[in-house]
């Protein structure tokens, strides 16, 4: 997540595959990653939607 690390579609899209994958530990620390982002640089918490794509 180099090149638009806030942009929070490109999250949703790679936890999504890596969650089709069987890959959930890796889907909830890149949901980690973002979630310490936002609230770092923005204030702010990940969309209700991103959340949901954990299954949560």
């Amino acid at each position: 997540m180099r090149l638009q690390p806030l942009l929070e579609e490109a999250y949703q899209s790679l936890i999504a595959l890596l969650g089709r994958l069987g890959r959930r530990a890796e889907a909830e620390e890149l949901y980690r990653q973002l979630e310490r982002r936002l609230a770092s640089e923005l204030g702010i918490r990940p969309l209700d939607e991103t959340l949901r794509l954990l299954g949560r």
